[in-house]
């Protein structure tokens, strides 16, 4: 009977949660952000046979030839599993994949915190938490990369309570986070002496890491036929001295450079990096109201899996902040935070129940505090949907607004600030230009030999031989009107 009615609970729960993200996700658009734009073009371009190669250039960190050029930054997974979404389920297939995800994990929160807890109260607040979930919410409902992070997070810390087979179930998940994101590397780096603290055996932790070796073999041997090494180098993105570095075609990005800038500087931006990881992976995911609830369920589980997530959160937060800060200023300590969310709303859910324990605490004052929770975060997560969407949607806008007056054909390749987004709206290959330098747009369009530029109004007098062909809130698309050879005359003056 109880088994009964805790499948109907859950039954009903995961009805809830499709319900709720379904009616979320009418406004949000699932390409919103540059990164969700870039899964569904590449997805949609595997599809097509295209393979792994990006019709755009999007950074300047590796000195390309042409603009259509193999992966050689982002990771496979996401874009397989969107390309699956896409042929099974259509167009809105991978926002589908993301709910249908984002459920089931909110389910196993409520299992798990009721299977040690045996409390409903506190596994649905768990549930809720997960539910709601804040500012990811908005990115979950966009084609990024939220969910299957979350997911892989959730197997890795159940993987570790194995015994005999933790080698092989953490060295999948391993290699399963790594296809999914780069900085699933670290998380392997770090799971190596775990792996021994779990098993006191060093032939194991070999198993480890072949395991996980065995999982990206088809990512490295791509790697080694299509781009002639193992595993592409972006060591210069750790050696950048501001974001705009990722798109500057002169940065050296070396070591020389770096250094130049002083080692107070370089503590400085290492700092803010520390704080803005901090931000990330413990005080936004804890919503300020659960922060308590949260440090409880910590104590409370601090000798079995607790201890470990503390582990790989302090280490990833620093990790984050001081290898790549002004990456993670920019949402990449965001992205991660994605990994430890399944086990916040578990330590949430064990930390509630660890408050209504408490002598003093009577059961209506539980769940008055239960009900002000999810008040505040319910509240938290509607505002974040509100303004990222307002932020996203601005943005985006403009980009749509130029291109309805003037859209190029096809063939042409385009200069702009956001390739990715002119791409999904134009089909155009496209190449970023940099902020460093006021004549890097044209430079870049000689080198690729493109005909349009996308730039804002500062550059309406610059080079004679180009001109305006369509505006949008002080965007500008240019055309070029005179031949290559009066173009480089102009870029000599």
């Amino acid at each position: 009977m109880i088994l009964t009615r805790l499948l109907l609970i859950k039954v009903v729960l995961f009805i809830i949660a499709v319900s709720s993200l379904l009616l979320i996700s009418q406004n949000v658009d699932p390409q919103a952000t540059v990164d969700s734009s870039y899964y569904h073009i590449m997805a949609k371009s595997l599809l097509r046979g295209e393979g792994f190669n990006e019709p755009f250039i999007w950074h300047r960190l590796n000195n390309y030839d042409q603009v259509v050029h193999p992966i050689d930054y982002w990771m496979p997974g996401g874009i397989l599993l969107y390309s699956m979404a896409i042929f099974f389920m259509g167009e809105t297939g991978g926002v589908a994949l993301n709910i249908i995800l984002w459920s089931i994990l909110c389910l196993m929160a409520f299992a798990d915190v009721y299977a040690t807890t045996k409390s409903y109260m506190s596994a649905f607040l768990a549930y809720m938490f997960f539910l709601a979930a804040g500012r990811m919410i908005f990115f979950l409902l966009t084609t990024d990369n939220i969910a299957f992070y979350a997911a892989i997070g959730y197997m890795f810390f159940h993987s570790l309570d194995s015994d005999s087979h933790l080698p092989v179930k953490t060295g999948i998940v391993m290699g399963l986070a790594i296809l999914t994101r780069i900085d699933g590397m670290i998380f392997s780096l770090l799971s190596i002496p775990v792996v021994f603290y779990k098993t006191r055996s060093f032939k194991l932790v070999v198993g480890f890491i072949i395991t996980v070796l065995i999982v990206i073999l088809p990512w490295v041997l791509r790697n080694s036929l299509v781009l002639g090494r193992y595993w592409p180098s972006n060591i210069k993105s750790l050696l950048i001295s501001e974001y705009e570095d990722i798109f500057n075609q002169e940065f050296s990005g070396s070591v020389e450079t770096f250094a130049r800038q002083g080692i107070y500087t370089i503590l400085v931006q290492r700092l803010a990096g520390v704080c803005r990881a901090f931000v990330d992976f413990v005080v936004i995911p804890s919503e300020f109201v659960f922060l308590p609830f949260w440090l409880a369920g910590l104590v409370v589980m601090r000798k079995q899996r607790a201890l470990l997530f503390v582990y790989y959160l302090i280490l990833i937060l620093f990790i984050s902040g001081i290898f790549f800060p002004f990456q993670s200023q920019k949402g990449t300590s965001m992205h991660i935070s994605s990994f430890f969310f399944p086990f916040w709303a578990y330590l949430v859910g064990v930390g509630f129940n660890a408050f209504m324990q408490l002598k003093r605490a009577r059961r209506w004052f539980c769940i008055a505090v239960m009900i002000a929770c999810l008040a505040w975060i319910v509240n938290i997560t509607y505002s974040s949907v509100q303004n990222y969407s307002l932020r996203y949607d601005t943005a985006k806008n403009k980009y749509q607004v130029l291109f309805r007056q003037y859209k190029p054909a096809v063939d042409q390749i385009v200069v702009s600030r956001n390739p990715v987004f002119v791409y999904e709206l134009t089909m155009c290959r496209g190449v970023v230009w940099s902020k460093n330098c006021v004549l890097d747009p044209f430079k870049t369009a000689e080198k690729f030999g493109a005909n349009y530029i996308v730039a804002g109004n500062q550059l309406v007098d610059r080079i004679a031989s180009w001109t305006s062909v369509a505006s949008s809130d002080e965007l500008f698309l240019y055309r070029r009107v005179s031949s290559e050879s009066a173009n480089e005359r102009d870029l000599q003056k």
